[in-house]
């Protein structure tokens, strides 16, 4: 994707290709490991993500 430089998206995007090059450049493993590696992370991140959402929705039960 192509965002207008120096936008909040494009400095998100560009934020996340240098870590990824970083990662990648900085690791000597194998194509495989490096999937595992993203897909903890992103696990890590949807677990985190349905917690506070499980969170929020007891929090609004209690206001109702």
């Amino acid at each position: 994707m192509k965002y207008q430089p120096y936008s909040p998206n494009w400095t998100r995007y560009r934020a996340l290709e240098e870590a990824i090059y970083e990662y990648l450049e900085d690791q000597d493993t194998s194509p495989e490991q490096i999937c595992e590696d993203i897909r903890d992370v992103l696990e890590s991140w949807v677990s985190e993500y349905s917690s506070r959402a499980e969170k929020g929705k007891v929090l609004q039960s209690f206001f109702k």
